[in-house]
């Protein structure tokens, strides 16, 4: 497994926004007026005032960030849907859009799920899928 933190996008349990530490998927990147984003972990303190779209999310850029993350509660809020494979796959997530499906599957080293953005697949089902897709689906 190869880890790339321009191209790898995480899928992120214990988060409640959405960030990037690369633009390269990003469109509209801009900064915001007031108060910007605080983000604590492990690897310290970062804060920003930009944001950028990726598709129909909203995700806040850090380039001082350490990995590109869609919160997992924060997509599920917005209507994305989401079934857990653990059998022939080793342990995966799949995020059920009227697209196609994006499978998020588990990085054996870090212990967390990814998909990688250099897939076309992956990119174009989170990309073109917008919120009016969803009638009827759900």
């Amino acid at each position: 497994e190869i880890y790339n933190s321009i191209c790898t996008t995480f899928i992120w349990t214990c988060t409640n926004f959405h960030s990037a530490c690369s633009d390269e998927h990003l469109t509209n990147l801009r900064r915001v007026k007031g108060g910007g984003l605080v983000s604590r972990c492990n690897a310290g303190t970062t804060q920003t005032k930009m944001k950028g779209n990726f598709g129909n999310l909203e995700l806040w850029y850090n380039p001082s960030g350490i990995a590109n993350l869609l919160s997992f509660d924060k997509m599920e809020k917005d209507g994305y849907e989401f079934t857990y494979q653990t059998k022939r796959t080793g342990g995966r997530y799949v995020c059920h859009t009227p697209n196609g499906d994006v499978k998020f599957e588990k990085c054996n080293k870090l212990g967390f799920h990814y998909v990688d953005m250099r897939s076309n697949e992956a990119a174009v089902c989170l990309l073109n899928t917008v919120g009016g897709n969803y009638e009827g689906y759900t």
